[in-house]
């Protein structure tokens, strides 16, 4: 019997794929960790006060900044003395990224459904008795 392999590793065969790609950012791979991470380096000027702030190891922040740089396809932070500093297009994107938060914490956020406050027009199709039976206990 022969078995073919199938190429995982070249994006291109994959239709989906082509367009992230062709323009090497792959803007499905956000989430809101990476964003909440980057927001927290943001804000704090520091990797170590930020892995502090989140409650998770200084690496774990280094290694998802990593992988934030190559969504987005800038360095977002450099060195600078013993610190870090963010470009230009960290500065860019810091007020995208919270309002993005923002987006996220609403998308997520449970609502109550009142039916007494919902105002819908419905047709209902029925015969003359089901008409008769049916729908005076329901007005």
């Amino acid at each position: 019997m022969m078995v073919q392999s199938i190429d995982q590793g070249d994006q291109t065969k994959n239709p989906l794929n082509v367009n992230r790609h062709m323009s090497g950012i792959d803007h499905l791979r956000l989430d809101g960790s990476l964003l909440q991470l980057f927001v927290a380096v943001m804000e704090t000027g520091s990797i170590s006060s930020a892995a502090e702030r989140l409650n998770v190891s200084q690496s774990a922040v280094s290694h998802q900044i990593e992988k934030l740089r190559a969504i987005v396809g800038d360095p977002l932070f450099v060195k600078s003395g013993r610190g870090i500093v963010p470009t230009a297009r960290a500065e860019g994107l810091v007020e995208q990224a919270r309002v993005l938060l923002s987006q996220l914490e609403r998308f997520a956020k449970v609502t109550e459904f009142h039916a007494s406050a919902l105002r819908k027009t419905f047709t209902i199709a029925a015969n003359d008795m089901q008409r008769d039976l049916l729908l005076p206990p329901l007005a």
